[in-house]
């Protein structure tokens, strides 16, 4: 009986660390998926952020997924070499638009290899490229729910840099009404002048229109951007983060057809430590939870 026992305790860890190193075997042998990036997006993303997003995402996906890191001036053969130079056979490479042209040069090379271009929009010449770019109707959804709960009683600003579609407008005021909140928000270019800030409960921003987030910093933001939250001011409650490493577990799912273009919602990130208090986190990231999903079906069919 005891030499039993004794077995037991040999072969439970045993039979657990093969079966860990089967899997890393596995996880190892399938092929990656590179992201080519710069200085510039590690510096802005953070480098330690960017450790551990590409950590969970490797997880996630149960496939490695390898930054490849190019000089900022590299010209389309540089950079087209240096992803080579990382795996001859990927499973999947994402060009940011600004090296769309080492992604064209890329596809002549290996045209057997999916490429996707990310941030931009498909254009007629380039009939060989997936482009994925964010789902803003779906974003602007979420971001009326969210603003809902943080303006209360009071109104809701939304600052833009860019010309926002109708269509756009309207997937945030259903968000915002889906929440419970009636009144109409005021809705800004960041060109316009705007002073009555004690009215507001939270200030919306897309696109370069940062000059709102300081003036009032006791109003919670809600700011559309990749960028490491530490480097925001702390009034920032929630961030849209459409890094390609949210955009990469999306387009994996989807057949790999030329051309085409693929729409993939940014990941809401709500900053706990700039929650009043733990409640306040819990109890919103519950409700949102609960009403995104919900309201699933209706958020991919906005646009």
């Amino acid at each position: 009986m005891r030499n039993l026992r004794r077995k037991t305790r040999i072969l439970i860890p045993a039979t657990i660390l093969i079966f860990a190193l089967i899997l890393g075997i596995i996880f190892i042998s399938r092929s990656p998926v590179l992201i080519v990036t710069d200085s510039s997006f590690g510096q802005l993303y953070g480098s330690r952020r960017l450790w551990f997003r590409n950590i969970r995402t490797s997880l996630e996906l149960f496939r490695r997924i390898i930054p490849v890191e190019v000089f900022e001036n590299a010209g389309p053969d540089l950079v087209a070499l240096a992803v080579v130079n990382i795996s001859p056979s990927p499973r999947a490479v994402l060009f940011p638009y600004r090296y769309q042209e080492a992604a064209l040069y890329y596809i002549d090379m290996y045209p057997e290899i999916p490429v996707y271009v990310t941030g931009g929009r498909m254009i007629p010449q380039d009939q060989s490229v997936a482009f994925v770019r964010t789902d803003t109707a779906v974003d602007l959804y979420r971001a009326g729910l969210y603003a809902a709960l943080l303006a209360g009683e009071k109104g809701v600003l939304f600052a833009s840099s860019d010309y926002i579609h109708d269509d756009y407008s309207d997937a945030f005021l259903l968000g915002l009404h889906d929440q419970g909140y009636e009144r109409a928000p005021v809705l800004l270019n960041v060109s316009d002048s705007f002073s009555s800030f004690e009215e507001i409960g939270c200030i919306v921003i897309i696109g370069n229109a940062g000059r709102f987030i300081e003036q009032d910093s006791s109003i919670p933001v809600i700011l559309f951007s990749w960028a490491d939250p530490s480097f925001t001011p702390g009034n920032v409650k929630l961030m849209f983060d459409d890094s390609p490493w949210v955009m990469v577990r999306e387009i994996l799912g989807y057949d790999h057809q030329i051309p085409q273009e693929i729409l993939v919602p940014s990941r809401p990130h709500l900053i706990a430590g700039r929650m009043e208090n733990r409640f306040n986190y819990f109890g919103h990231s519950a409700i949102l939870r609960e009403k995104i999903q919900k309201n699933q079906e209706k958020t991919v069919l906005i646009e």
